[in-house]
């Protein structure tokens, strides 16, 4: 572990290699100017800059420039959240129960912070692919996987549900609750109700 000074913030970080902690600066770097000036107006320059290194540094080490910072952000970002999960869920007393708690609080984390949420929205300059979403799926898999087999076992997961599709149904959901407007505002408790009629009915027995 070591920590990392960026702009007004020191962070500790756990660091493998030079190249990670180099990585990990710029991301802290990019996250304050997106908290800062907003995701859509932050440049690679303002990254640099906050990060104390150059451009060209920068490109080094993302090359995909502000396109792959901001899915770096991204990842980051999953990865604080999912060690908060098991004691969001302390409380659930069911499987049903955990499935819209972790919905829920994934939402209510991500608005906390504005500029996490405009991350999901921000336009980049290229498609998606598939292995631009492996790493953020992969992560939610690993965490998912003891509960969900432990849920299989009792017999309350459907049988045509897979691990890896359950993932992603559960994190396009939170996506959509993020990104696409309803067509009417929910309270909580509402929320809570219409993500049991439809999310858990299509994934437990």
């Amino acid at each position: 572990m070591s920590q990392i000074r960026v702009g007004s913030r020191i962070v500790t970080v756990a660091t493998e290699s030079r190249v990670t902690a180099s990585r990990d600066r710029i991301v802290l770097a990019a996250e304050e100017c997106f908290a800062r000036y907003g995701v859509a107006k932050t440049t690679v320059e303002d990254v640099a800059a906050l990060a104390g290194t150059s451009r060209a540094s920068v490109y080094r080490y993302f090359p995909g420039g502000r396109d792959e910072i901001i899915l770096a952000a991204l990842l980051r970002s999953a990865e604080e959240f999912i060690p908060q999960i098991p004691a969001r869920l302390r409380s659930s007393r069911s499987v049903g129960d955990a499935i819209v708690e972790l919905i829920v609080s994934a939402v209510e984390w991500v608005r906390r912070e504005p500029w996490r949420e405009a991350l999901l929205s921000t336009p980049l300059s290229r498609s998606l692919d598939p292995t631009d979403t492996a790493a953020p799926y992969a992560l939610c898999a690993e965490f998912i996987a003891p509960y969900f087999e432990a849920a299989r076992m009792a017999g309350l997961v459907r049988r045509q549900v897979h691990l890896d599709d359950a993932v992603e149904f559960v994190v396009r959901t939170i996506h959509s609750l993020l990104v696409v407007p309803g067509y009417k505002q929910r309270s909580d408790a509402e929320l809570r109700a219409y993500l049991r009629t439809f999310v858990v009915t299509a994934l437990l027995a």
